[in-house]
């Protein structure tokens, strides 16, 4: 849900709420068995405060709150835990190219551009450094600690576009995100990610001072090859 001013200039406010069931076992992207159920629920709960410099131009800041239960192999045992925290904030500047509005509809296309920050915990990268394969016999962790870190160790590039179109008290929303990883802590990189979501949506309150909205979002994500300790490796996103 967010709410915005209807002024063209001024403060806008956000929250947002993500939760993320894995627990599926891939490998070079082949289900494989899952006999002790692994598996990673994770919840991202997002603030975000902006302003509407212009018109046209606007910039915001998000910062996440992250909590993340896991049940995974260790050898022939079990471990479950739990790791909860903020998470890396990002702040994004928007530009609207274009755009067309009428009495009951609007439609606009913006550019975005801007750097997300290692706040977030990264201490769970550690146990990359330690990895060794299971002893014989025991099933492979499907959890991984750059699964459980809450943040990145690194300053990282941001771009994308978004559409919105609006149709009295129905609308729809949908952006395109390119994250370009740096190097973060303990050698660590990131994959490069491609993010996309978007979905309807309805505005719940429409008054002269302010406008707020319910959107229902479907999103998708898409990586090429994490780099560790200066090696190429496969490693599940």
């Amino acid at each position: 849900m967010a709410c915005e001013p209807e002024n063209p200039k001024g403060v806008f406010v956000g929250v947002a709420e993500q939760f993320t069931h894995y627990g599926t076992l891939q490998e070079d992207g082949a289900r494989v068995p899952n006999p002790v159920g692994q598996h990673l629920d994770s919840s991202i709960s997002q603030a975000v405060v902006g302003w509407q410099f212009h018109e046209r131009f606007s910039a915001q800041f998000a910062l996440p709150v992250i909590y993340r239960t896991f049940k995974r192999a260790e050898g022939f045992s079990v471990e479950r835990g739990s790791e909860t925290g903020l998470g890396d904030a990002s702040l994004l500047a928007s530009l609207r190219l274009w755009q067309r509005k009428t009495a009951n509809a609007e439609i606009a296309w913006t550019g975005s551009a801007g750097m997300k920050f290692p706040t977030g915990d990264s201490d769970r990268l550690r146990e990359e450094l330690n990895e060794t394969p299971p002893p014989p016999g025991a099933p492979e962790s499907g959890v991984h600690g750059h699964d459980l870190a809450l943040g990145s160790g690194s300053y990282d590039g941001i771009v994308g576009s978004g559409v919105f179109a609006a149709y009295k008290r129905l609308f729809a929303a949908a952006q395109i995100q390119y994250a370009i990883r740096g190097e973060g802590d303990f050698g660590y990189r990131y994959a490069n990610d491609l993010l996309w979501n978007g979905g309807p949506g309805l505005f719940v309150l429409q008054s002269d001072g302010c406008t707020c909205g319910i959107q229902l979002n479907v999103a998708g994500e898409s990586k090429a090859r994490t780099c560790f300790a200066a090696r190429r490796q496969k490693i599940p996103g």
